[in-house]
């Protein structure tokens, strides 16, 4: 187990940007401190994880276009109905 980095709240939201960059880089963890109690840890996603939970990927094997297209019309044609302007 990785030895997490402890930060206050304060300087978490002020550098989070810096901090989501080194998670990214480094793999570090950290743990946000609320009155000096820990309250949240942010880690990194496992690579793996990260990479095969890509929904459209696995599920295309399964996906009907054809069907796909009727669900797509269908959704056009109700959101016309439903902003049409009547006058």
């Amino acid at each position: 187990m990785t030895n997490s980095i402890a930060v206050p709240l304060s300087e978490a939201k002020t550098n989070l940007s810096s901090i989501i960059k080194d998670i990214r880089d480094t793999g570090a963890e950290y743990t946000v401190l609320l009155r000096n109690v820990p309250v949240a840890t942010i880690s990194p996603i496992p690579f793996e994880a990260s990479s095969k939970t890509r929904t459209r990927g696995l599920l295309a094997k399964y996906a009907d276009h054809e069907l796909r297209s009727k669900e797509k019309d269908a959704f056009g044609s109700a959101m016309r109905s439903k902003h049409a302007h009547t006058a």
